[in-house]
């Protein structure tokens, strides 16, 4: 007899920094989502690696990745021609532009947010902007400053050095509950950049099949345990599945 261990399949699942799925720390919704995964069945062992939001595209059609979660496919993936299939909708939400709250400033403040110095976050894609993530594209369209953390463009934002940035919805919610000292400083705008419906996507050939982690979000969700992780990570209200 086979033991175990050795008679699992390898599901290499990639993400990169997109809090509150994926954070620097290395924790996020995505990873306690895979040790579920791994703690609930024993036909596969899922294991995280950490990309880039230019490099997932390449890792997941060139095998070195099998799986991703929360994606669109707007987001690059319909315009690459890669060959993915998508789950069902896990997870909804979107982002928002976010300002200085200053005497006299209102909704209006974000009619026309390209006329703004923008703090955003590279190679993520934004309504404002077509959802082109291109560098060079972007600096020479917007006046935009980019950068990999969300708590930096908050910052700067707060600090004067641009006029709007963008974060998602989730990651403003759980920043806010940690610094409640902020809620009063800052504007948020009651219209979204974009809205989320957030998927997992297989690549073709992969190990695993959509049809199967399916199947499990549709076992966890009976239990009561995808409902318990999304709690634990303030993300209850945008789970859909």
């Amino acid at each position: 007899m086979v033991p175990p261990a050795l008679s699992t399949q390898e599901v290499r699942v990639i993400g990169y920094h997109f809090p509150p799925f994926v954070n620097q720390s290395g924790t996020g919704f995505t990873h306690a989502l895979i040790k579920t995964l791994n703690d609930s069945q024993d036909e596969y062992h899922f294991s995280f690696h950490l990309t880039s939001p230019a490099r997932r595209y390449q890792d997941l059609s060139s095998g070195r990745g099998d799986v991703i979660f929360f994606e669109m496919p707007e987001w690059g993936w319909t315009e690459k021609d890669i060959q993915i299939e998508p789950t069902r909708e896990i997870l909804t939400g979107g982002e928002v532009y976010v300002a200085l709250n200053k005497p006299g400033r209102n909704q209006s403040y974000f009619d026309d947010i390209t006329s703004k110095r923008i703090a955003a976050f590279l190679s993520y894609h934004y309504g404002f902007a077509g959802f082109d993530p291109d560098r060079r594209g972007l600096e020479k369209n917007f006046d935009i400053y980019l950068t990999t953390k969300h708590t930096t463009n908050i910052r700067i934002m707060l600090a004067g050095r641009v006029d709007v940035t963008v974060v998602t919805e989730a990651f403003l919610h759980k920043y806010l509950t940690e610094n409640p000292e902020l809620k009063s400083r800052i504007m948020v705008s009651d219209k979204r950049d974009q809205t989320y419906s957030l998927k997992a996507f297989t690549r073709k050939g992969s190990p695993v099949t959509v049809e199967w982690l399916e199947r499990f979000l549709n076992k966890i969700k009976k239990s009561g345990r995808l409902q318990a992780l999304a709690t634990e990570h303030d993300i209850e209200k945008i789970l859909t599945y």
